[in-house]
């Protein structure tokens, strides 16, 4: 069910954001951008702060592989919004192409071995057809992935529950596949990055 309010109930503020990061991405804002501008306080700057630091903070992970992660658990999720934005940007971001078949057929895919394992425990976390949890991190630990590095995963995919459910309760939904390759390139570019003042 997608709310109306989000097109036209908006703050002014948020309208005048909302125009900006049209203008400068070419495309519609994001519909996950609207949600945050529309209850910043609950919704907003918190969680897009901490967006940015799972997404772009100091990791083990390349800002490729994070996406990758979060395009994984969007598609276990079934979030078809979400899925294929962040395929795009983990394209853009690794330089080579993500697909969803890539995410169904991953343990075939040319992934290394420690992001395999990890998609293996982040499978593990979302269905029953996975390894059990504690083999899969186990298998993770031995393909040399981090402690750290598991957490910052797990960061991922709980972010991504997040979002993936908002999207698809809110009817998020972006204009053809030229919507969302500029939307996947105005995110890889800004990085998360909403300018505090309209989020206040």
């Amino acid at each position: 069910m997608r709310l109306t309010i989000l097109e036209r109930g908006q703050r002014l503020r948020a309208r005048v954001a909302i125009r900006m990061i049209g203008l400068i991405s070419r495309t519609k804002p994001d519909d996950i951008a609207r949600i945050a501008l529309y209850r910043p306080g609950i919704f907003g700057s918190p969680f897009m702060r901490l967006m940015r630091e799972v997404m772009r903070g100091g990791s083990d992970w390349t800002v490729g592989e994070r996406e990758l992660f979060a395009a994984f658990v969007s598609r276990r999720n079934s979030c078809t919004f979400c899925t294929g934005i962040h395929c795009h940007v983990a394209s853009i971001a690794s330089g080579r192409e993500m697909t969803v078949d890539l995410l169904d057929d991953w343990m075939s895919a040319p992934f290394s071995e420690p992001v395999k394992a990890t998609l293996g425990a982040l499978a593990a976390l979302k269905d029953s057809t996975g390894a059990p949890i504690p083999e899969a991190v186990s298998a993770a630990r031995h393909a040399g992935v981090s402690d750290q590095a598991l957490s910052d995963a797990l960061h991922v995919a709980f972010m991504f529950d997040v979002i993936n459910r908002l999207a698809d309760v809110l009817g998020a939904s972006y204009e053809g596949d030229v919507g969302r390759r500029l939307t996947a390139a105005g995110l890889y570019r800004h990085g998360y990055q909403v300018p505090s003042w309209f989020l206040r």
